[in-house]
């Protein structure tokens, strides 16, 4: 029910309403069942409460910093900070390359040998 309400973007009273209302909305729970909205209150504190959303943000900004870093490589060592069209297909090409160039310099600033 807590997916439905991030989905539909409704508020707690809202989503009860909506899956009493709704036989879409109860046939997609599987059942005719629907926590009232104090109950689902509860349960989006959950997280806060035990510090779950503090190591789920950290984990989050941690994995976003190891995938914008190859971007980063790519836009201040080799230049392509701004896209010019040059069809679809040379556009990817040049992405592909420019990506597969940026592992190896990673390696090196890394410590890492690089395969013969």
């Amino acid at each position: 029910m807590y997916l439905l309400q991030c989905w539909c973007n409704l508020s707690d009273e809202g989503i009860e309403d909506a899956v009493y209302d709704g036989y879409s909305l109860r046939w997609f729970m599987n059942d005719e069942r629907a926590p009232d909205a104090t109950t689902l209150l509860t349960f989006r504190h959950l997280p806060e409460k035990h510090g779950i959303a503090k190591r789920i943000e950290r984990r989050k900004s941690s994995i976003r910093s190891k995938v914008e870093h190859p971007f980063l490589i790519i836009k201040r060592f080799f230049g392509y900070s701004k896209t010019v069209y040059r069809g679809l297909a040379k556009n990817a090409h040049r992405l592909h390359m420019l990506f597969t160039s940026a592992n190896p310099l990673m390696c090196i600033r890394a410590g890492m040998p690089l395969p013969a």
